[in-house]
């Protein structure tokens, strides 16, 4: 338990530094390079499936298209801006 909060601790003391230093959104940051850092081995672990047949080609691609498909409308909702609205007087 110790462990767990020091760590945790640890962890947002050092998403605030980045912050602080301009770097841009610590936390965010750290979570980021997490998911970045598990992606290769990910990769690897899918492929592995697929070639032995543990996954169905049809299955990789529609995870595929799933995530072609979140990428793009996270990409739609980010660049996406709300209109002033003029109220007809």
């Amino acid at each position: 338990m110790l462990t767990l909060t020091a760590g945790t601790t640890f962890i947002m003391w050092l998403g605030e530094q980045i912050t602080e230093r301009g770097v841009g959104n610590g936390i965010s940051l750290i979570i980021f390079a997490g998911i970045v850092a598990r992606m290769p081995v990910a990769i690897g672990h899918t492929w592995t499936q697929l070639r032995l047949g543990e996954m169905s080609p049809f299955l990789f691609l529609g995870m595929l298209v799933l995530m072609v498909a979140v990428v793009a409308a996270i990409v739609f909702m980010e660049a996406g801006h709300r209109q002033n609205s003029h109220p007809i007087c």
